[in-house]
């Protein structure tokens, strides 16, 4: 048995001992931010499927406050956030946030906040991830030898194709968004791969009349940008263009302001101070991040997540505290 999986047996063996009932008392105090991508009517890789959904609702409901990002914040503000709060967030604004996500709130009765990229809501293009997803799926069978920057590595389809993404991945992260674009048109052109044109009905956003719906229901609608870049790839003024149009462009469209940013991708090296001084400017409240690399909330500008998935297992764990003390644990280890 390798490393992780005795860990992850040993913490499975504490939450049956009541570990997760001890982690909730020790870390009531402590809010827990999480963040969605992807749901299913059917389990999916990648994606949360309704009826985990529903159970992870039925699971926070009854031993957490859950909410969204401006009631969070506001709450925030009166130093009055309550013991044990979870916040819910989404991001990206795929259609089936709306057809799964949204009717399982409603019928659980919470709210969570929805980040979303206008120029997808807009439909002008599909988010970069999605076309990198879709030349990797479509690549024959066979080895090839590939890369978008740098030299050329060996891969044998289909085992590897996750090697292959996250490799592909990890060399995109770092490019401005129009060279991401050129890189995968150019990946693409020789397998007859087409990444250009309308938005797959795979890969669909909501509508801006769904947003409107899901706004009056109680759903809180966020910024995630205009087009989906790495903003800290960026120029500075496209840095600025990129939220602060986002946020005209949702207010323009939405009958309620919106006041919650999240940084596409959210990794720390995805963002920086010129980012956070554009929501500031834009008139946002608060932004988050994809990591919880620190672990404080001393600044609304750069908030921690801890990622969701469909695993019962793993949405318990990180929300009841486990994921957060053994993170003190180490920092208080290396004092």
């Amino acid at each position: 048995m390798n490393l992780r999986a005795l860990k992850s047996r040993l913490v499975r063996l504490a939450a049956a001992c009541g570990g997760y009932a001890l982690a909730r008392v020790l870390t009531a105090r402590q809010p827990k931010i999480l963040m969605y991508h992807r749901f299913s009517e059917q389990p999916e890789p990648g994606h949360v499927d309704r009826l985990s959904w529903r159970q992870q609702l039925a699971y926070l409901k009854r031993h957490h406050q859950v909410m969204n990002m401006a009631q969070f914040i506001a709450l925030r503000a009166r130093n009055a956030v309550p013991p044990h709060t979870v916040v819910l967030t989404i991001d990206d604004g795929y259609g089936d946030f709306y057809s799964v996500a949204f009717p399982e709130l409603q019928r659980a009765g919470l709210s969570a906040t929805l980040f979303v990229s206008t120029a997808f809501i807009d439909e002008q293009l599909w988010l970069w991830p999605d076309r990198l997803a879709t030349i990797i799926d479509q690549l024959p069978e066979g080895e090839l030898a590939l890369a978008v920057v740098g030299e050329p590595r060996r891969y044998r389809l289909p085992a590897e194709r996750p090697r292959l993404a996250a490799d592909l991945k990890a060399q995109l992260v770092p490019l401005a968004l129009a060279q991401k674009y050129q890189l995968l048109s150019a990946l693409a052109a020789p397998f007859g791969i087409v990444v250009e044109g309308p938005v797959p009905e795979a890969f669909a956003p909501c509508s801006w009349a769904q947003l409107r719906e899901l706004q009056a229901a109680g759903i809180e609608i966020g910024g995630h940008s205009v087009h989906h870049p790495i903003l800290s790839a960026e120029a500075d003024e496209q840095v600025r263009r990129e939220i602060i149009d986002c946020k005209l462009k949702l207010d323009a469209e939405l009958p309620q302001p919106v006041i919650s940013f999240c940084y596409p991708n959210g990794e720390a090296a995805d963002y920086d101070q010129r980012a956070k001084a554009a929501c500031r400017d834009a008139g946002f409240t608060s932004a988050v991040a994809a990591h919880h690399d620190h672990l404080g909330f001393d600044d609304n500008y750069d908030l921690p997540r801890y990622s969701g998935n469909h695993d019962m297992f793993h949405v318990a764990k990180v929300a009841s505290g486990i994921d957060y003390l053994g993170r003190r644990l180490m920092q208080w280890g290396k004092v």
